[in-house]
């Protein structure tokens, strides 16, 4: 939700006349509310609460912010000075004591919080809606005495007393409720020591600070007692608004000052670390409150972890804990609309130049490891969830699936079992379908690639596979089509041009067995479905050896295109000018020698590259494909050739399939 969106739900904003308990001294200030309290008129009223007296202070908390008169008449009284006044007897708070400050004013006033809850009344709404962002201004340049004793929730102190502290909290957090409202007042009140830190800890206080629980049950506050699950969900709001602002309106793209505000937060710790050493980080509590069934924060804190993604400032044990919450089978329709977009995010971190988000190898590698597939399918069980982004997931599983972490968490056996009996359990709904397609063909090109990686015959840069019997290394292999040699290095471009580039050695080391992978299981995709890929260029007219298998290995299953050459090298040089020359020499040789060229699209290693393509020659061991297509022709009903387009993809995907090399034994997940 937008942040003008936000502001717009008054319910965020927090009035001291609601939610206060029925107490004796309430009923006895309606009274004089209803009997002397407007005819004393705006001056006295002020005057009065000036001098700390009770009735006056508690008859102007009491009005009525939605009733018209009431409304009008309280800000007749902020206009003749209260919110000074106010502020002045609070700024006292740090030396001294309330019943000192009570004596000097010969005053009355049962509990310094009732001030608070004055500013809380009154910088919740207002009539004049430009006089209610300058006093919730004024307010937020006047709190640093008042917010440095409620930051120290060791000490606990307000007006040199506990009791007054607890009375205070709940006030003090609902009076930064309403300030962030107004957008000027963040940074203001972010410049106080220790305030982001106490907003963030108070959401964490039922669970983490027992100390407090506790001695708060001794008192009974002043107006009501102290209720730390509602000053938990006030905290949320506010850290919702300090999130925001560190975007500034550029919502997934922060700049990197936004960015290192954003981590600020999601690294602070859920508890004071005066009290204790070592503790979750904000980003890491978020899931555990998810966990807790009955909080309200539910959206929020979902909206703030998409927030800390865009900004790049979450670590893996968020990962873990969203994907594991997401297998539990007590999760609700609200959980499975919000898990699928964050859990995108999460793995997605980096929006790239042209709008798009690239799936992250070691990310990806994470949340596979704590159950992401078992968790998609788990959510997809849901109505309401998006299949849309569920399956777009999975796709992205898919497009990083070769690179080096995220293949081998998938070849993880016991992952393998799980996923089946996820499958088992989940996977007979229609509704389901593509989504259980795309993960039985993730598992069966995860496979693919461990088997391939078994094969001693086979040439792990340009992924042919030979003949035990003509078995040489990949350099002298040349006897099968001319300039193998040539061709094979070109496999490696990549990796070549990091290290001129002077990247590291690991990196380096990523992007050659990413394009060994890539090769590999191009060669895989290329002969299971020559057939098809001939029958393509049948239907479509044209000679195979004049055209360029695309295979998009992002895809799951991976999607197969035959294009007419011409138009892949037209589209090659708009796409890669640097790299046109070489493609159109490879396409032209390949012609000439009867010779397939295909291009295998992958994703770049963690967002080096974006979209890559190698390169790849497919001869034909007795001679051209060309020929081989001609007999395939020859061979097919002819009333094939007057078939739909869609009655043609059928009839493709029936017969057009033949196995190369292995035949996908090692996937357990079928």
């Amino acid at each position: 939700m937008g942040k003008k969106g936000r502001r717009r739900q008054q319910q965020k904003g927090s009035s001291a006349s609601k939610n206060t308990g029925d107490t004796t001294a309430q009923r006895t200030a309606h009274q004089f509310r209803r009997s002397t309290f407007k005819s004393l008129g705006p001056s006295r009223i002020v005057e009065e609460i000036g001098k700390g007296k009770d009735l006056p202070t508690l008859a102007c908390i009491s009005l009525d912010g939605e009733n018209t008169s009431d409304s009008l008449f309280r800000q007749q009284i902020v206009d003749a000075g209260l919110i000074g006044v106010v502020l002045g007897l609070l700024n006292r708070c740090q030396g001294d004591k309330f019943e000192d400050v009570l004596s000097d004013l010969s005053g009355d006033l049962s509990c310094p919080s009732h001030w608070l809850n004055l500013l809380r009344n009154t910088t919740f709404t207002m009539p004049d809606a430009r006089k209610l962002r300058d006093t919730r201004i004024q307010v937020a340049e006047s709190l640093g005495p008042v917010a440095s004793c409620f930051v120290d929730d060791i000490k606990r102190e307000f007006f040199g007393d506990n009791k007054s502290w607890h009375a205070g909290m709940f006030p003090f957090i609902a009076l930064l409720q309403n300030l962030v409202l107004e957008a000027a007042t963040v940074p203001i009140l972010r410049q106080y020591e220790g305030v982001s830190d106490i907003v963030v800890q108070t959401m964490f206080y039922t669970e983490c600070r027992n100390d407090i629980l506790e001695e708060a049950k001794q008192f009974s506050a002043c107006m009501l007692d102290p209720d730390y699950s509602q000053i938990a969900a006030s905290a949320g709001y506010v850290v919702q608004e300090f999130v925001d602002a560190c975007g500034e309106g550029n919502g997934a793209n922060p700049t990197e000052e936004e960015k290192e505000r954003l981590r600020y937060l999601a690294t602070t710790s859920t508890i004071n670390t005066n009290y204790k050493k070592t503790s979750k980080t904000f980003a890491v509590g978020l899931v555990s409150l998810l966990e807790r069934r009955s909080t309200v924060l539910r959206s929020q804190i979902y909206w703030i972890l998409n927030m800390f993604a865009f900004g790049d400032c979450l670590d893996k044990e968020v990962i873990r804990g969203l994907v594991k919450y997401g297998q539990r089978s007590d999760i609700n329709a609200e959980d499975a609309v919000e898990i699928p977009g964050t859990s995108w995010n999460l793995i997605c971190p980096k929006p790239v130049p042209y709008g798009q988000q690239v799936p992250s190898d070691s990310r990806v590698a994470v949340a596979i490891d704590a159950g992401l597939l078992e968790c998609l399918l788990a959510i997809a069980r849901f109505d309401n969830s998006d299949m849309e982004i569920i399956e777009g997931i999975a796709q992205a599983v898919q497009a990083v699936s070769t690179q080096v972490k995220t293949k081998e968490a998938l070849a993880n056996k016991n992952r393998h079992t799980s996923v089946r009996q996820a499958l088992d359990r989940f996977g007979r709904s229609q509704r389901v379908q593509r989504l259980v397609d795309s993960i039985r063909s993730i598992f069966r090109m995860s496979a693919d690639l461990e088997l391939a990686n078994e094969v001693k015959h086979f040439c792990r840069k340009c992924g042919k596979y030979i003949s035990p019997d003509n078995v040489k290394r990949c350099s002298n292999q040349v006897a099968d089509w001319k300039n193998h040699k040539q061709d094979c290095a070109s496999m490696t471009t990549t990796a070549s041009q990091l290290k001129s580039e002077g990247r590291s050695s690991r990196d380096v080391k990523k992007v050659k067995e990413h394009e060994a992978n890539v090769s590999m299981l191009g060669n895989k995709v290329f002969y299971d479905n020559v057939n098809g890929i001939l029958m393509r260029a049948i239907f479509q007219g044209q000679s195979i050896v004049e055209c360029v298998v695309v295979i998009d290995l992002t895809r799951a299953p991976p999607e197969i295109e035959v294009q007419e050459g011409a138009v892949f090298l037209s589209d090659n040089l708009e796409r890669a000018p640097h790299s046109y020359d070489h493609t159109r020499k490879v396409f032209e040789r390949n012609r000439a020698n009867g010779a397939i060229t295909a291009a295998c699209f992958s994703l770049g290693v963690d967002g080096i590259h974006d979209m890559a393509a190698m390169l790849k020659t497919m001869p034909h061991a007795s001679g051209s494909w060309a020929t081989v297509q001609d007999e395939m022709k020859s061979t097919m009903p002819s009333e094939i050739m007057s078939l739909s387009q869609e009655e043609k993809e059928a009839y493709i995907e029936k017969v057009g399939q033949m196995p190369a090399f292995g035949n996908g034994g090692g996937c357990v997940v079928q």
